[in-house]
């Protein structure tokens, strides 16, 4: 599989997304909007992220 070149990537993210990264919930890093583990609106940036924003 071929990697798209970042300007194509992002442009992409920003048609579908409405950005072209979003913040980790939990550690606020940077993700890609595709990468991001979603739960609603929320964006994480791993599964542990969102599960442990969640446990009770």
């Amino acid at each position: 599989m071929r990697i798209l070149p970042a300007r194509i990537r992002n442009g992409v993210n920003t048609f579908f997304y409405g950005r072209a990264v979003v913040r980790c919930e939990t550690c606020g890093t940077a993700v890609r909007p595709s990468r991001a583990v979603w739960r609603g609106a929320r964006p994480y940036c791993s599964a542990a992220h969102e599960h442990a924003d969640f446990a009770i």
